[in-house]
Order: structure tokens, then sequence, then C-alpha cells
């Protein structure tokens, strides 16, 4: 409820595989410290939180079009 009213929040959607492996490269102890079948119903229990995000971007694309999404958002809203 706080950042509702005081922030603008983007949720960065990306796929789970994509986490994964990210998480797995970084030996990052979230995915370390649980069981593949934990981890995915950790993602799935938070979603309803993200989903509650002002704004949500599809982060398909390479860094480069995600900032220039970005940017884009920016020009057309006055949270920045």
């Amino acid at each position: 409820d706080l950042l509702k009213v005081s922030a603008f929040t983007i949720y960065l959607q990306v796929d789970l595989n994509l986490i994964k492996s990210r998480l797995q490269a970084s030996q990052h102890p979230l995915l370390l410290s649980r069981t593949p079948e934990e981890f995915e119903a950790m993602v799935q229990m938070r979603l309803p939180i993200y989903a509650q995000a002002d704004y949500t971007l599809q982060t398909q694309g390479t860094p480069e079009e995600l900032l220039k999404t970005l940017l884009d958002l920016r020009k057309k809203s006055s949270w920045f």
C-alpha cells in the first residue's frame, strides 16, 4: 500500500526459465536453497503482488530495447 501512494512501480516480467538460468549462473542462494518445485511455488506466490504494479513491462528484448521502452514511458507519464 505504501508503494501505491508514494511511488510509480514497474514490474519487469521475466520468463521463469530465464530467471532460473540467471540465478544458477550467479550461484544465488535464492535458487540453490530450494528445489525447482519450491522455487516455482515461491514465484507463483509472488505474482499477485507483482501484478499490483502500475506498469508491467515484458523483458524479452535486449537491454537497449528495454531502456527505450522505459524512456518512452517516461515521456508519456508524469511520474518521473
